[in-house]
């Protein structure tokens, strides 16, 4: 695979619409028959991606309280105990003693620690939108990580990793050295794709380095016919036979775990193919967003004929019969048919006032809005609505 250079960072493909995916590897069909699972690659960009995360967005985080397990302080492949870079905080009248001490944390980086900042997509905005965007893009699980290390600093040993990972360099540079390439060195806006499996280790050089893992917590065919061996019928959890370690019981156990594994197999073999398809599919499509059950409820507060909303970006309205599908990111909502031309005109118009979903009545029109609110279809506008004439 050609590793040109992209020709726009991830962030600024947030912004633009661009696929995050392309963002990180540029020609993302070649990168889908050549490279994903099978092997690493380095991907060169003349983008820095700062905007995602920096150093000082990193001392931002740790002054507002970060606490473990969010951090984590590694040091010659060793993980500090948590007292050296933690302290005791008095949060609603409970000590709390896991949060992050940035005077501490401050000395054990001059003395060689590199900070690992995990699951920032819980914690930090810009990279909440990135996992979004990037899961609805390849349907496959995303965590982000942050690894900031001073000069001459070796974190974690030669390892392997039970997940892929996209590594982007945000700041300064590191020399990895990675199973099937050898030593290379990432600079500010390279990726570096690894596969799960692949061995590598990292350090870095003159100066600090801050890179940002995207990691893909991969969906596996293997997990898929676990899930269906699971939802097998007919005594599967029945326990072995009292006794079956025993030597004398070795031909009886090997031909009734025979005849289970015939068993299951037949039940497999007769399954509908494209019901455990549409079963991971949904899957995914259940998966909670990121926005949060809270923010939905809060914004059904006040909604009126009159309240703006917005939806949400490449959603799509398909009318099956006597069901419309209304479909954005990677949910999937049914509705009656008579709610077409109300989701039409959303579609068509991106914002526009409850009282403008065409097609229904004043109650219906409040009845789909809050159930778009409440799925993440829609969001506020934030702008107000001009009266109609008259009013």
């Amino acid at each position: 695979m050609d590793a040109a250079k992209h020709a726009q960072g991830i962030s600024s493909s947030i912004a633009s619409a661009r696929p995050v995916l392309a963002s990180l590897v540029g020609d993302t069909d070649s990168f889908a028959e050549s490279c994903w699972s099978v092997r690493p690659v380095v991907f060169h960009s003349s983008e820095t991606f700062g905007d995602l995360l920096s150093g000082d967005a990193i001392s931002d985080l740790l002054e507002r309280a970060v606490r473990r397990p969010h951090l984590r302080m590694v040091r010659d492949g060793a993980t500090l105990p948590a007292q050296e870079y933690t302290r005791s905080v008095r949060i609603g009248g409970v000590m709390t003693d896991d949060v992050a001490d940035v005077e501490r944390i401050g000395r054990e980086f001059a003395a060689g620690a590199t900070l690992v900042l995990q699951s920032l997509e819980r914690i930090h905005p810009p990279l909440r939108e990135l996992a979004s965007a990037m899961e609805a893009e390849i349907s496959h699980p995303v965590q982000t990580n942050a690894y900031l290390s001073p000069p001459g600093a070796s974190a974690l040993a030669r390892h392997s990793d039970r997940h892929d990972v996209f590594v982007v360099q945000l700041e300064g540079s590191k020399s990895w050295d990675v199973e099937g390439l050898g030593p290379l060195e990432l600079v500010e806006g390279d990726v570096l794709y690894i596969p799960r499996g692949c061995e590598h280790s990292a350090s870095t050089n003159d100066r600090h380095s801050l890179h940002l893992t995207i990691g893909v917590l991969s969906v596996t065919y293997g997990s898929v016919i676990r899930r269906a061996v699971d939802s097998l019928e007919h005594g599967f959890d029945r326990a072995l036979p009292l006794g079956f370690a025993a030597e004398s019981q070795g031909v009886e156990l090997a031909v009734a775990i025979g005849d289970a594994i015939s068993r299951a197999a037949s039940q497999l073999l007769s399954r509908d193919l494209m019901d455990v398809a549409r079963a991971e599919q949904e899957r995914v499509r259940r998966r909670a967003d990121r926005s949060g059950g809270l923010r939905r409820e809060l914004a059904l507060v006040g909604l009126t004929d009159a309240t703006m909303i917005r939806v949400r970006a490449g959603a799509t309205v398909t009318t099956i019969g006597d069901v419309v599908v209304f479909a954005f990111g990677d949910c999937e909502l049914r509705m009656p048919v008579a709610a077409a031309r109300a989701l039409e005109a959303l579609v068509s118009e991106e914002t526009l006032a409850i009282r403008d979903l065409v097609g229904l009545d004043a109650a219906s029109r409040l009845v789909l809005a809050r159930r778009l609110l409440r799925e993440g279809g829609v969001e506020h506008a934030n702008e107000p609505a001009s009266a109609p004439d008259g009013a």
